[in-house]
């Protein structure tokens, strides 16, 4: 009897330690499961951004609104990345990264449409660890297109090649300024403006096209008859012509780099005006020079003396105080 009354006695001091125990733990457990639970990530809050064109072409911009008092970077990638966790240290390597970004500047390095921006908020405090973050696909309406400009040319040939295949020929910047050719002849008068109807037998100022007796270009009104055959759809495949005098589409020159806005007069079609219509023979200018041209079709591509080239050669030949207004210049 007294050995099962000190039984109980042992068995309620046991029940009554547990229970001064319990009390004693449990708010350090609770601090535990507390501080437990701050530890899991928290992916980074979504910044508000707002994407437009840049000032100046082929840039973007981010405007990062609400109230931002963190260090911007914006960074460019090829794919989209996964959306980082607050406390994340911030990229630092990068071609396309800025850091210190100001929001609403020009964004220029690896702008283009389909790329990923991103745009980071970083704490000041604690730097380059990140607070926000934001990111998009670029389209092309978020980039600045390019303006319609005027491309003045003197001295030099230009030239973009659609094919290849195309032979493309100039005089080097080191030669002096003169004829080569072997039928040296000054210009013969200035170019009317009217661009001829085509004519599939004309044999310009002689010559029968072929390598050893090439068409002979002389004037004006020859070069606009071939401007107008090929863009008739006569190429010249395996034909060959070749310069004989210096030509001039427009006379006074003094204020070419103005032709933007004044018109001189008399505006150039190129020979061969698109893909489908392309100059396929072989052009010699002999060294002489074309002078005075001037082109405005904005909005139109393959503009030049010469437009569409394909397997074709355009060589020896100099263009001088040429003004060509269009979107896009891709042509001699």
């Amino acid at each position: 009897m007294v050995k099962t009354k000190r039984s109980k006695i042992k068995l309620l001091s046991i029940i009554s330690m547990l229970s001064l125990l319990f009390v004693v733990l449990a708010p350090v457990m609770g601090a535990g499961q507390g501080d437990l639970k701050a530890d899991v990530p928290e992916l980074a809050p979504l910044l508000d951004v707002t994407l437009s064109p840049g000032d100046t072409a082929g840039t973007t911009s981010a405007t990062v609104t609400g109230h931002i008092y963190h260090s911007l970077v914006v960074d460019i990638t090829e794919a989209e990345i996964a959306t980082p966790y607050v406390g994340d240290p911030a990229p630092t390597t990068g071609d396309n990264l800025i850091t210190g970004y100001q929001s609403g500047a020009d964004i220029t390095a690896g702008v283009a449409a389909g790329k990923y921006l991103q745009v980071y908020a970083v704490d000041m405090e604690y730097p380059a660890r990140i607070v926000g973050f934001y990111q998009a696909r670029l389209t092309e309406g978020d980039i600045k297109a390019a303006d319609m400009e005027e491309e003045p040319v003197e001295d030099q040939m230009m030239f973009n090649m659609g094919n290849p295949a195309t032979s493309v020929k100039n005089l080097s910047d080191g030669e002096e300024n003169q004829h080569m050719g072997t039928n040296v002849a000054a210009a013969t008068g200035v170019w009317n403006g009217i661009i001829p109807a085509p004519n599939a037998g004309a044999t310009f100022s002689g010559g029968s096209g072929s390598q050893g007796d090439p068409y002979k270009i002389s004037t004006a009104a020859d070069l606009a008859q071939l401007s107008a055959n090929v863009n008739n759809g006569q190429g010249y495949e395996g034909k060959y012509f070749q310069m004989t005098a210096d030509i001039v589409l427009n006379a006074d020159t003094s204020n070419y780099t103005n032709w933007g806005t004044a018109s001189p007069g008399n505006t150039w079609r190129p020979i061969g005006k698109s893909i489908d219509q392309p100059f396929k023979g072989t052009f010699d200018g002999d060294g002489h020079t074309v002078s005075g041209i001037y082109i405005n079709a904005t909005g139109s591509d393959y503009q030049g003396l010469f437009g569409y080239v394909d397997n074709g050669t355009v060589q020896n030949l100099e263009l001088k105080t040429a003004t060509s207004k269009v979107t896009d210049l891709s042509a001699v």
